[in-house]
């Protein structure tokens, strides 16, 4: 995983992810969603992640927007095909 810019910063960022089998082969074809949320205040973001696949089992998702400082949780949901959906969250902290 990556972040543009690195630590994530207020407004506009965008993250990307290599997804990896258990025998460290990429993982193709999955549909992954991304939920920015700010649980302290309790609403989200009003912009829409955009999720790209690149091949090589690497998604590239444009269009983090954070529009105030605090801690913020991220949830991609992965979906591959004919499988149960496993979600993948992490939380970090927007400096002011």
């Amino acid at each position: 995983m990556s972040v543009t810019p690195a630590p994530p910063a207020k407004l506009s960022n965008e993250l990307s992810l290599q997804l990896l089998d258990a025998s460290g082969q990429p993982l193709e074809g999955a549909t992954l969603s991304v939920v920015s949320f700010m649980p302290d205040h309790g609403h989200g973001s009003a912009v829409k992640p955009t999720v790209t696949p690149k091949g090589g089992g690497v998604y590239d998702v444009t269009k983090l927007y954070y529009p105030m400082p605090g801690l913020w949780r991220v949830t991609v949901t992965i979906q591959l095909p004919n499988a149960a959906p496993q979600d993948v969250a992490f939380s970090f902290c927007i400096d002011g």
